[in-house]
């Protein structure tokens, strides 16, 4: 179980150590989906998501992280699933305007 220094050291270091994380299949595959769509890697993809949550996330962004890590049995794994659904959300926003 990663905590969330340890997700955020991660992601400066090696994307190959996120391969511990067991992230749920769907969210996996929605991960490898865009990652494929954005022609990069998935572990540099989620390298990305985690960087541009802890460069640009709002406050607002930031309390809800808290509040969902905080009775968390798998806080690395739910700050984790939490950077890529919101970097999943952004990738859908920006895929809708360009249609």
């Amino acid at each position: 179980m990663l905590t969330l220094g340890e997700v955020l050291a991660l992601s400066r270091r090696s994307a190959a150590a996120f391969e511990a994380v067991g992230l749920p299949p769907q969210l996996r595959a929605g991960l490898e989906a865009a990652a494929a769509a954005e022609g990069i890697e998935p572990r540099a993809w989620l390298r990305i998501a985690v960087a541009e949550f802890a460069e640009g996330a709002e406050p607002v962004e930031w309390t809800r992280l808290m509040s969902k890590l905080r009775d968390s049995a798998d806080p690395g794994g739910d700050c984790l699933a939490l950077m890529i659904e919101r970097r999943l959300a952004a990738s859908r926003r920006r895929q809708l305007a360009e249609d």
